[in-house]
C-alpha cells in the first residue's frame, strides 16, 4: 500500500480580528471518494466554513449565513 499525501491544501488569511489579534485558516484535504471539494467556503458576508470529513450526496452549496 502506498502512502498518500493531501489532494488539496490552502491557506486563507491573516484576518485582523482586533488591532493585535490575527487568525489564519489552513486546510489540508485527502479526498477518499475521488471528489476534491476545495475549502474554506466563504460566503458573500465573509463567513468562513471549514469541516473535517466528507459531505456526501453532492457538493456543499452555501446559500445563507452559517454563523449567527
Amino acid at each position: 500500500m502506498n502512502a498518500r499525501g493531501p489532494d488539496f491544501q490552502k491557506q486563507f488569511g491573516p484576518i485582523s480580528l482586533t488591532s493585535n489579534l490575527y487568525v489564519t485558516f489552513a486546510v489540508s484535504v485527502l479526498a477518499l471518494r475521488g471528489f476534491k471539494q476545495e475549502q474554506p467556503f466563504i460566503d458573500g458576508d465573509g463567513n468562513i466554513l471549514l469541516y473535517n470529513g466528507e459531505i456526501y450526496e453532492g457538493p456543499l452549496q452555501v446559500s445563507y449565513s452559517l454563523f449567527f
